[in-house]
């Protein structure tokens, strides 16, 4: 097992375990179509909470993230506001939250694409991510993914923007549940599949960039230069001299 993580770090082989392993377990499970049928749902009346209801509800899956977002807060893919979110099940109990989501900027420098093709030519390397931010949305927005897992099997671990569910909900309305178009979703979740790769160079690049800050720093206060600093880490240097940019500006420019 060393061998083999220390043969595929910084490559994209280093997921095929995973991806064998979600496979495995996806087929283990898949019924006799990968496409499940869809359920027709007859939408319940409209219940709003109360005042009273909606001071005393928190989010039993996300109690900490529910109390930090402020009354005025909306999802940046829904527009409904926090009060929105709340609905009353069967059992007559209310439920509605927030998660998180990463979403994926892409890179559109063609020096810096070029360094990121150097350092790692063994990753797909058709598209590259900038950054990966964090972004809190409602429960029902962030809740597509696995949605479209249950439906259609053969997804697994989609990658959805932000863009992408939006388009992806046919309708939305406060306290109900979305109405959603999971071919939409399931068409978004296969035109993005090369984001696994790019988000995974990303990181492997993110953590080289932090080691070599750290090697660096080190080397200097043990009395190196800071040209041997550089070159004790080629690939990279490579990257900076390629840049022609001040190595403080280099470092802060790469998010570190």
């Amino acid at each position: 097992m060393r061998s083999f993580d220390q043969d595929t770090k910084n490559t994209e082989r280093a997921q095929m375990i995973w991806t064998l392993r979600n496979e495995f377990l996806a087929r283990s499970t898949r019924r006799d179509s990968a496409t499940l049928a869809p359920v027709d749902q007859v939408r319940r009346p409209v219940i709003a909470p109360t005042d009273d209801e909606y001071a005393a509800y928190v989010d039993p899956v996300s109690s900490k993230r529910w109390l930090a977002i402020p009354s005025d807060w909306a999802c940046p893919i829904c527009a409904r506001s926090k009060r929105q979110l709340m609905r009353k099940s069967k059992s007559g109990r209310w439920s509605g939250g927030v998660r998180s989501l990463y979403e994926c900027t892409l890179e559109r420098d063609d020096l810096t694409i070029a360094n990121r093709q150097r350092l790692f030519p063994d990753f797909r390397n058709d598209i590259f991510v900038r950054d990966i931010s964090q972004i809190t949305v409602c429960a029902d927005c962030a809740g597509i993914s696995s949605a479209l897992m249950q439906k259609d099997q053969s997804i697994r671990d989609p990658y959805l923007s932000s863009g992408d569910r939006r388009t992806s909900i046919v309708s939305s309305q406060a306290h109900s549940t979305h109405e959603i178009d999971f071919e939409a979703a399931r068409n978004r979740a296969i035109a993005n599949e090369s984001y696994a790769a790019a988000s995974a160079a990303f990181l492997a690049f993110r953590e080289r960039v932090r080691d070599f800050a750290g090697r660096f720093e080190r080397g200097r206060r043990w009395g190196n230069t800071e040209r041997s600093c550089w070159t004790n880490s080629p690939t990279i240097f490579v990257s900076f001299t390629a840049s022609k940019i001040p190595r403080k500006q280099w470092i802060s420019a790469n998010g570190f």
